[in-house]
């Protein structure tokens, strides 16, 4: 499924296979203007959400297999099981938890912090030299000297943008 959120709400872009790109569970987008700029996801899988409207913060919960975009979050982003997906975000905070396998572009003011999370890597949002932390990401599990193993730097040839991880998915999907 390919859903794009913004002021108006939430639309359905595209949708594949019966069963295999559905949304999962019943939160659904709630209406922006009701929710001050705060919208929460959850159980969400094999799907593209493409948040183009500012938001104050946005919650996602139990995301699997899924591209997320979301440009303008004015505060933070909230993460708790998220497996298998590709981010694109810009905010000012960026909390993970339980959370694995999963790549951030990020262009975030404060460090990013996870918790309780293995197979993560992070690469900057935009390639034009930024303040972004994005490679200062705090492991609230691992309070040692040595590098977290839980996060690592995507490397330069493994970077794409999300133009190219919604093409990958949708070929996936099919």
């Amino acid at each position: 499924m390919h859903a794009v959120v913004t002021s108006q709400g939430i639309s359905i872009v595209k949708q594949w296979g019966e069963g295999t790109s559905e949304w999962r569970g019943s939160e659904y987008c709630r209406k922006v203007a009701e929710n001050a700029g705060k919208i929460r996801f959850s159980h969400v899988q094999d799907c593209i959400l493409d948040i183009q409207c500012p938001m104050e913060s946005v919650t996602l919960v139990n995301v699997r297999r899924c591209v997320v975009q979301c440009q303008e979050i004015h505060r933070s982003l909230f993460l708790t099981e998220a497996h298998e997906c590709e981010f694109f975000v810009t905010s000012q905070q960026c909390r993970i938890h339980d959370s694995s396998s999963s790549i951030f572009y990020l262009e975030v003011s404060g460090q990013p912090v996870i918790e309780n999370c293995e197979g993560l890597s992070f690469a900057p949002l935009s390639e034009e030299e930024t303040t972004s932390q994005w490679n200062k990401v705090q492991d609230f599990q691992w309070i040692q000297a040595a590098p977290s193993p839980n996060w690592k730097e995507l490397p330069q040839s493994s970077r794409r943008s999300f133009a190219n991880a919604c093409a990958s998915h949708e070929e996936t999907a099919k």
